[in-house]
């Protein structure tokens, strides 16, 4: 692993529960392989959440890198990314 400490793995919330946790957030990662514009992505972005994202088309459309969120093209690129630099957005 990389190091991350304390992190939350979800499988199923009502919209009223997956708010109330995004909210007490500090990141969410997205490790969608395929997908369009992604509606937790939006909702995390909504929030103040920084985002860290898989580099695919559909997140591209909400993610500029090192601007509004990060992205990473594999998986390798994502444990070597340093996370902490998420501070400073």
């Amino acid at each position: 692993t990389s190091g991350i400490k304390n992190f939350i793995i979800l499988e199923s919330l009502s919209s009223d529960e997956y708010i109330k946790l995004l909210k007490s957030c500090d990141i969410m990662i997205n490790c969608s392989i395929s997908e369009g514009q992604s509606n937790s992505i939006m909702e995390a972005m909504y929030n103040k959440v920084i985002v860290v994202a898989k580099n695919i088309s559909g997140n591209r459309t909400l993610i500029n890198h090192n601007i509004n969120g990060f992205l990473f093209n594999n998986e390798k690129e994502f444990e070597e990314s340093n996370l902490i630099s998420l501070s400073n957005l």
